[in-house]
């Protein structure tokens, strides 16, 4: 159980972060505001992800005992 919630939110993170490759023009985009982007779809990609194992059910705290 606990591989297929962690697999889930994985599966979430990694669509998020495929539309945002393709959502922007990273290399058109000038260094500080691409460096902001980045940052943000960082902070957005770990959102979804530990927001997907909290809707599942995983304890958190779960995790540091694996």
């Amino acid at each position: 159980m606990f591989g297929a919630q962690v697999l889930g939110a994985t599966l979430l993170m990694s669509g998020f972060l495929v539309w945002a490759t393709r959502s922007f023009d990273w290399l058109g985009t000038a260094a500080l505001p691409r460096a902001g982007l980045l940052a943000a779809m960082i902070v957005a990609a770990a959102v979804i992800y530990f927001g997907a194992l909290l809707l599942s059910g995983v304890q958190l705290r779960a995790l540091l005992r694996r």
